[in-house]
């Protein structure tokens, strides 16, 4: 198959991450939500809120089912 270009715009304080498998990226800007592209048909799959500031760091598990993300104030979601 053929990766797709994905329709996002990245900046400065943009923060990119790939699932284990590589078949989606997480995208997180600014102090807005995370959100969670297909690689392959390049769809937004997922979109998660709730964290006020801005995202810094993220964890996948091995099988990319769950996503741990940190904040820059600290703030841990699961």
């Amino acid at each position: 198959g053929e990766i797709r270009p994905l329709p996002i715009e990245c900046n400065g304080k943009s923060y990119l991450d790939a699932t284990p498998d590589g078949n989606s990226v997480l995208l997180a800007t600014g102090g807005g939500p995370v959100e969670i592209w297909d690689l392959w048909t390049g769809q937004l799959r997922l979109t998660l809120t709730g964290h006020p500031a801005r995202v810094d760091l993220t964890l996948w598990s091995p099988d990319a089912r769950w996503l741990a993300t940190r904040g820059t104030d600290g703030t841990v979601r699961l």
